[in-house]
Formats: structure tokens, C-alpha cells, sequence
């Protein structure tokens, strides 16, 4: 079905990277697909995500030839690759300058039956998110094509779009929502390079026409925080996933764009991801509205006891559909966790209201303080209201059985705004206590995780 409908194109652009036809992909993606047939089918196959544009040749011949990979960026996480030791690993090395599998790769066959985990996976996704150790998320093939066909109905895509894909294919979204619909409506798509700097966008879009572009809220910020030139005003539409996007960081999006199309899409890596997606229209956006459940995705929203809540009414989101995982790898207690009878528990508060869905934030970041929870992503919104903050990331230190509300902040250029100033403004504007911060610093950057978010490591 991908190879025929890829075929459609023909002589048209499918990589702005090198100029690469579709005809071409195709005859790539083929001669890889023989050699995983033929040598890897019961094979586990690591992909370096070093290749850039020339894994996508190989992500759709794999798709074809029903191979297991595992995205990997050795050059970070290279402890990857040691739970998988006598797998395959596709580098410079046995990829050619055409995205094409070399032959010298048969000397690495070993016969072997698939492990019966694997069944039908199509990827083992090792994420930590923003916080904690990396899982492996097996995803299968159904739950692959189900979510692409779900995301395709609402994309809006043509062959007449020039796409920028700057998360690296370590992130589901890339694949799932963003490269794959990409190719199946004939777009030229541009990878950009994971190692290089999430601002080369700018010169990407300016330089390659580009009219969609799939980021992050933090990544779009700062980029038009950068954007001098106004080189972005050829985007049409920007659609933000993987955190919580923001009424006032949207309305900054369109004061640099007025004309700018803005989605918000909300997903996890273990719904494949696309779970729902808000397309804003007549700049009518209430923060964390992340629009209503894709066709084939089922949720519900529970209390601490297990039972629905009522419209408005925050609990735990819990989602149920063909694009939900398997399961973890090697890991039965943790899936037992998140899989109850086919519902994955996604671990964030979140509420319906005008049957639209709207995300408060991780339950595991909730802080609790004076009998009261607290959302790290509410406080952090309040900061970023300061005309002089561009991004916050806010966090608690426990200390002698008190808990200590700590904010690390980014101030515009040439700002001369205090700690003390910016704790005063806090107390002044927000009449709600929760809000309040009980200590402040002042940061150059904060640690982004490879997808653009901000991470939630430790950071004191």
C-alpha cells in the first residue's frame, strides 16, 4: 500500500535535503526491504539516527519487509545498543550515500526465531520523556497504521507543501505524525540534521520555501525569539506537540505571524502518539486545549478511586484504542501499570469541557503544598506572562519537612529584572497562593530533551 501510493509521484521532490525523487525513495526503499526479507526477517535492527534524510528509505522498506527497528542515537545513548548485542546496527558504515542498505551487511546474519515479544512490532521506541530512566515501547504495526490513518484524515497535507521535520525519528512523533503522513501525501520534507542546532531552522525555512513546520512550543518560541528577519513568514501552519502549549506563548506565535495557522496536537509515545488535536481557529485558544480524540481513540477521565468524573472535573486520562502499545520491553510490571484491560493510565491530569480536551499536566510532576496541588506547567505559565521572561521550568526541593518552590528562568535581552522583582510580581498579579515561588535564577538556556522540550531532569 505505501510503495504504490509513493509511486503516484514520480519525478516529484521527496527529500529538499539532496533533491531525492520519490521515484528514487522508492527504488531505495525496495532494494532495502530484499535485503531485510531475505537476511534480517527474525532480526531486531538498530538505525542510527547520525544517518539525517537516509533513513527514510530505510524506515519504509522496514515497514514493508515487517522488520523490528529501534531508532537509536548512538553518539548519546549508546547503552541502547548493549541490550541488543548481536542485533544489526545501520550506520555510515553499511549505508550508502542513497539511503540504501549495503551488501557487505549479509556477513552480520545470524539464524535465529524471533523473540516471541517482538511479534508484530514494528518499533521499540526507548523514551525517558522528560523525566526518568529510558523504556523501550513496542509498537506494533497495526498500532502504527492505525494512528497514520487517523492522522492523515484531519492533516491536511498535499504534494503542493514544502514539511520541516526537526524532531529526530528517537521520537514516534516524527515517524508517525510527521514523516509518514508527510510522505503519503506526496510533500517534499526536509530532515533536519540531529546534530545541528534547532535554530538552523530558520535558514531551513527561508532557504527551502517551507510551509509546515512540526515543533515544539518551547522550540517555535525560541525560535521566533531569534527571528529578526522575519524569515518564518512563509510557514502557513506550525503544529506543536510534546508539552503544554500555552494561551500566551500562542499569542506571541501570532503577534511575530498574524497569519500563521497554529495546531495543537497532544500524544505519548505509547498511543503511537497522536491521541487528539486542537486546530485553532479565529485565535480562540484557552491554555492546554488540546482539541477532541482522533477518530479511532477512546478516553476516559477517572478519580483517585477509579471512577468517571464529571464535565470540568479534573482526573487521571485514560486512552483506549488501536494505537495503543503492546507493551513495554522486557518490562511486564511496568505494562501491567499502564495496561488495564486495554486502557493506558497516561499519567496526566487532564479534564473535558464543550467535549474538547484539555491537559493540566503530569501527575508525577504534581507538587503537593499547604494541603494543596500544585502543577510545576500552571506556575510556569503565570512566570512566562512577565514581559521579560521568555521560558521558566519550575521545581520542588524538599528541605527540613518543607517544600520549596524553585523557578529557573530565561529573561529577554537587555533585561535588568531582579529575583526579588520578578517574586514581588508574582505575589502582586496572582491573587492564588499556588502560584507563588519561594526562590528564583536566572539561566542563559535550559536543558532541552532531543524532541525540543524542556527537560525535567534534575536542575538544581
Amino acid at each position: 500500500m505505501i510503495l504504490t501510493r509513493l509511486k503516484e509521484f514520480d519525478n516529484k521532490i521527496c527529500i529538499l535535503n539532496t533533491n531525492v525523487t520519490y521515484k528514487e525513495l522508492v527504488k531505495s526503499a525496495e532494494r532495502n526491504c530484499a535485503i531485510l526479507k531475505k537476511y534480517f526477517r527474525n532480526q531486531v535492527i538498530l538505525l542510527d539516527i547520525s544517518l539525517g534524510w537516509r533513513i527514510v528509505p530505510i524506515i519504509i522498506g522496514a515497514l514493508i519487509a515487517k522488520i523490528t527497528i529501534v531508532p537509536v542515537d548512538l553518539s548519546k545513548n549508546p547503552s541502547i545498543a548493549k541490550l541488543f548485542p548481536s542485533s544489526l546496527v545501520l550506520t555510515n558504515t553499511n549505508v550508502n550515500a542513497e539511503g540504501e542498505i549495503t551488501q557487505d551487511v549479509t556477513n552480520h546474519i545470524q539464524l535465529r526465531s524471533k523473540d516471541p515479544e517482538l511479534k508484530e512490532v514494528a518499533y521499540i521506541m526507548f523514551t525517558s520523556g522528560t523525566t526518568g530512566k529510558p523504556k523501550g515501547i513496542k509498537l506494533t504495526f497495526d498500532n502504527i497504521f492505525s494512528n497514520v490513518t487517523n492522522i492523515i484524515q484531519y492533516a491536511e497535507l498535499n504534494r503542493d507543501d514544502n514539511v520541516l521535520i526537526i524532531r529526530p525519528v528517537t521520537n514516534i512523533s516524527a515517524i508517525t505524525g510527521e514523516l509518514i503522513p508527510s510522505l503519503l501525501a506526496g510533500s517534499s520534507i526536509y530532515i533536519k540534521d540531529p546534530q545541528s542546532s534547532p535554530l538552523s531552522a530558520l535558514n531551513i525555512i527561508s532557504d527551502f520555501n517551507i510551509n509546515t513546520v512540526f515543533t515544539t512550543p518551547s522550540l517555535a518560541l525560541k525560535i521566533i525569539s531569534f527571528d529578526k528577519k522575519h524569515k518564518i513568514n512563509t510557514i502557513n501552519l506550525i503544529v506543536l506537540s510534546g508539552e503544554r502549549l500555552t494561551k500566551d506563548v500562542y499569542k506571541k506565535l501570532i503577534d511575530h505571524h498574524p497569519k500563521l495557522k497554529v495546531w495543537n496536537a497532544y500524544g505519548l509515545s505509547e498511543a503511537s502518539p497522536r491521541i487528539s488535536v486542537k486546530k485553532i481557529k479565529d485565535n480562540c485558544f484557552e491554555t492546554g486545549c488540546v482539541g477532541k480524540p482522533l477518530k479511532d481513540v477512546n478516553i476516559k477521565i477517572i478519580d483517585e478511586e477509579g471512577r468517571p468524573v464529571k464535565e470540568g472535573q479534573a482526573g487521571e486520562l485514560l486512552v483506549h484504542g488501536p494505537n495503543i502499545m503492546a507493551g513495554y520491553y522486557q518490562n511486564g510490571s511496568l505494562t501491567k501499570d499502564k495496561l488495564v484491560n486495554g486502557w493506558l493510565s497516561t499519567g496526566d491530569i487532564a479534564y473535558m469541557y464543550n467535549q474538547e480536551l484539555y491537559i493540566q499536566g503530569r501527575k508525577d510532576n504534581m507538587i503537593i503544598k499547604w494541603g494543596m496541588n500544585i502543577f510545576p506547567e500552571e506556575i510556569e505559565e503565570a512566570i512566562c506572562k512577565h514581559p521579560e521572561i521568555t521560558h521558566a521550568i519550575v521545581f520542588p526541593i524538599y528541605q527540613n519537612n518543607q517544600v520549596i518552590i524553585n523557578a529557573k528562568v530565561i529573561k529577554t535581552p537587555g533585561s535588568q529584572l531582579t529575583a526579588e522583582k520578578l517574586l514581588s510580581y508574582m505575589v502582586t498579579n496572582y491573587k492564588d497562593s499556588r502560584l507563588w515561588i519561594d526562590n528564583v535564577t536566572f539561566e542563559e538556556s535550559l536543558s532541552v530533551t532531543q524532541s525540543g522540550k524542556i527537560s525535567r531532569n534534575l536542575r538544581c
